[in-house]
C-alpha cells in the first residue's frame, strides 16, 4: 500500500539516525541524565537542537515540542490572553485552538474564512480581520490557520501588519506547512510574514515521527510566561527517540538540498500528469492548480497537497475505497474532494503507481455536477466556552437539542475544525448540517441549568 497521507515519513528509514532505529528504539528511550539535557530547561544539547531549528526557520526562538502542535497552541494563547479578554478566531482553526480558548477563559470573537465552490476552506481575507477589529475593541490576539488542511494558505504579511497596527499579537497555526521554507516553489512561511507565534508539525508533511512539532516566536528574548505553559502543556518525560528522529531529519534536510530539489520536481512531473487526465470539457476529477489570488478566496496554494476535486455521482468514500484497492491509501475524502498527501520522503515509484491508479479511475468515473455543500453556519455565542463547560449538562439526542446551548464540541474530523462549541446555540441550521456532513452524533452534552 502506498502511503499518500501523514505522517510525512511515510515509513521511509532514509530519514531515520540509524538503520537499527526501528528496531533499537530502546536504545533511544533516554531520559534526562545529565549528558542528556532537559527539554524543559535546556542549556545542552536540547537547547542546541531548539537552536539549529530556529536557524532553519528564521524565528527568534524556537521550542521543541513532543505533544504535537496542539500543546504549542494551546501555551500561546494562554500566555497572551487572560480570564475575560478578547481574542479573534478564524472559525476553521483545529479543536486545539477552542481548548485554548476554554482554558485561558478568552472570550472568542469570530471570523469565516472564504469557503470555496467545493465546501472546503479558502483563506482569511484580510478584510475580513479588519472588519472584526472595527467591531470589537480589546483584542489582545488574532489566530489564523495558514496553510488549510488542504492547503490553501492566507495572506499572513497584511494580517500580520493589520495585526500589530491594533496592538495585538498574531498566532499562525502552520501545522501543515513545516515543509516551507526548503524550497522557494512552496510559500512563504509565516515568520517571514511577521507572525508572533508560528506552530509547525513536523510530523505532518516533514519526514518526522508523529507528535513531533515545533512552536517559533518573532521575538528572540524568552518569554517566562510562555515557558510555563509550554511546561504545562508538555508531558516532564518528553521522548527522547521522537527528538533525535526529528532533530536527524531536519540536520539532513537542512545539509542536502538535493532532497527536496529532487522532492519538488518529482512532485511538479507528477501534478503535471494527474492534470493532463483531464482531458474532456467536463472531468470526472480535477486536481486543484497552484492559485495566487484573492479574488478566488485563496492567497496562495501549498502544492505538496494533491487536492482532487470532485465532479461525478460517484461519492468521495467510493472513490476513496476505489483508491485503496489499487494499492493507494490517501489521507481524506469528503463529498466534493480527496485529498493526498505528499513529503520529501515519498519515492519516484510511489507517484509512478499513484499516476496509473489515478489516470484509471479517472477515466472509469463519469462526470456530474458538483454537489453543492453550503459553508457552515455561523455560530450564536451564548456564553464563554469556559463559563459552558462548568454548567451542569445532559445528553440529549442532537435532533432533540434545538433551541438549546451546547457543552461541548461537535467536531468533523479529520481536519478537527468544529461545527459547534461549548456556549453556543444549537440551531436547526447546526443539526441539519452536522447530518449533510455525517457527523450527526447519537448524543450531545446540552447545558440544563442555564
Amino acid at each position: 500500500m502506498q502511503p499518500f497521507h501523514m505522517p510525512g515519513h511515510k515509513r521511509n528509514p532514509a530519514f531515520l539516525p540509524a538503520k537499527n532505529f526501528m528496531g533499537g528504539l530502546l536504545a533511544y528511550d533516554l531520559t534526562e541524565i545529565p549528558c542528556m539535557d532537559n527539554l524543559h530547561d535546556p542549556n545542552g544539547v536540547l537547547d542546541d537542537m531548539n537552536g539549529r531549528i530556529a536557524k532553519i526557520y528564521g524565528a527568534g526562538r524556537s521550542y521543541f515540542l513532543t505533544n504535537g502542535s496542539s500543546s504549542g497552541i494551546c501555551a500561546a494563547i494562554c500566555s497572551i490572553c487572560s480570564d475575560g479578554e478578547k481574542i479573534m478566531v478564524a472559525r476553521n482553526c483545529h479543536r486545539s485552538v477552542f481548548n485554548a480558548i476554554v482554558m485561558a477563559g478568552a472570550v472568542p470573537v469570530y471570523i469565516q474564512p472564504k469557503y470555496l465552490l467545493d465546501g472546503s476552506c479558502g483563506s482569511i481575507l484580510p478584510d475580513s480581520v479588519v472588519e472584526c477589529f472595527g467591531k470589537h475593541n480589546g483584542i489582545k490576539a488574532v489566530v489564523v490557520t495558514s496553510p488549510t488542511y488542504s492547503g490553501s494558505v492566507s495572506d499572513i504579511k497584511t494580517i500580520a501588519d493589520t495585526t500589530h497596527c491594533r496592538g495585538a499579537q498574531l498566532i499562525v497555526d502552520e501545522a501543515h506547512g513545516a515543509h516551507f521554507p526548503f524550497h522557494h516553489m512552496f510559500p512563504r512561511g509565516a515568520l517571514s510574514c511577521g507572525a508572533d507565534f508560528v506552530v509547525n508539525s513536523l510530523h505532518k508533511t516533514l519526514p518526522a515521527p508523529s507528535q513531533c512539532a515545533v512552536l517559533h516566536t518573532q521575538s528572540g528574548a524568552a518569554d517566562a510566561k510562555l515557558l510555563f505553559y509550554i511546561g504545562c502543556m508538555t508531558t516532564t518525560s518528553p521522548s527522547y527517540m521522537l527528538m533525535s528522529a526529528a532533530d536527524h531529519m531536519l540536520f539532513t534536510l537542512d545539509n542536502d538540498q538535493s532532497l527536496f530539489v529532487n522532492y519538488v520536481s518529482r512532485l511538479t512531473e507528477l501534478r503535471n500528469k494527474i492534470s493532463s487526465h483531464a482531458k474532456t470539457e467536463t472531468p470526472a476529477l480535477i486536481l486543484r492548480a497552484r492559485i495566487q489570488s484573492n479574488e478566488s478566496g485563496i492567497f496562495d496554494t501549498d502544492i505538496s497537497k494533491l487536492h482532487i476535486e470532485i465532479h461525478s455521482e460517484t461519492s468521495g468514500e467510493m472513490l476513496y475505497k476505489m483508491m485503496e484497492n489499487n494499492g493507494i491509501q490517501l489521507e481524506m475524502a469528503d463529498v466534493n474532494s480527496l485529498l493526498a498527501v505528499t513529503s520529501a520522503a515519498d519515492t519516484k515509484k510511489m507517484y509512478d503507481i499513484f499516476d496509473n491508479v489515478y489516470k484509471k479511475i479517472s477515466q472509469a468515473v463519469k462526470y456530474a455536477p458538483q454537489k453543492k455543500i453550503p459553508p457552515a453556519p455561523f455560530p450564536v455565542v451564548i456564553m464563554r466556552p469556559k463559563e459552558a463547560v462548568k454548567k451542569n449538562m445532559s445528553p440529549l439526542p442532537l435532533k432533540e437539542c434545538a433551541g438549546r446551548i451546547s457543552g461541548q464540541f461537535i467536531i468533523e474530523y479529520p481536519p478537527g475544525i468544529p461545527l459547534l462549541c461549548p456556549g453556543e446555540l444549537i440551531t436547526d441550521e447546526i443539526i441539519d448540517y452536522a447530518a449533510t456532513i455525517k457527523i450527526a452524533k447519537k448524543n450531545i452534552l446540552v447545558i440544563y441549568d442555564d
